[in-house]
């Protein structure tokens, strides 16, 4: 039997290899992604990631709008929130902390951070009997999404965990405060689209 190797920058990561390395060796596996750019992987996780999204909130009646709009919907809002995030560290990171990353190579690895909770909410209908065990996958899927964004930062603008940390707390608070802000002017049928955010 062969020994499970650790991807190097040289070998294509396979979609399970991604998800995986994410979970095991984040901070290895999140270099090689932003060295490697699977641009593919990444498009295909932020669908999959917002048409779970979107079959929750139907499935939890959390919507009044049709499947095919909320996938829409949940689609273009996923997609935005993911280029003003990357957006915001970027500058943070360029701007504020000096480093020398590019906006693209950071856009495609913050679409793998949001994995872990993705999966934990695709695993929601499964689980919904069991609340607990609900709480304590979507907690765990919240944090390890925090422990990606910090090493996605950091590898990608060669940051020591001092300064990632910095650009990541700035990043964080800049987010949540312009969530509170979009919540709070946006309409009521799209809040339940927002509440991810």
């Amino acid at each position: 039997m062969q020994e499970p190797t650790i991807p190097t920058p040289d070998t294509p990561l396979s979609f399970g290899e991604i998800i995986f390395g994410l979970v095991l060796y984040p901070a290895q596996t999140m270099r090689t992604i932003i060295r490697q750019r699977p641009w593919r992987w990444a498009i295909l996780t932020v669908l999959f990631l917002s048409v779970s999204s979107a079959l929750i909130l139907v499935l939890t009646n959390k919507v009044s709008q049709p499947l095919w709009l909320s996938l829409i919907m949940s689609i273009i809002l996923s997609s935005l929130y993911l280029v003003i995030e990357a957006g915001i560290a970027h500058v943070i990171s360029c701007r504020l902390a000096g480093g020398y990353g590019q906006y693209a190579t950071l856009l495609c690895a913050l679409a793998f951070v949001s994995l872990p909770l993705g999966i934990a909410l695709a695993l929601t209908p499964l689980i919904l009997l069991i609340r607990p065990l609900l709480l304590i996958l979507i907690l765990l899927g919240i944090i390890w999404s925090l422990v990606l964004s910090f090493f996605a930062i950091r590898e990608n603008y060669e940051f020591s965990n001092l300064e990632a940390g910095v650009v990541f707390v700035l990043t964080v608070g800049i987010i949540f405060l312009m969530n509170m802000g979009v919540k709070a002017l946006s309409p009521s049928w799209l809040l339940p689209y927002l509440a991810g955010a």
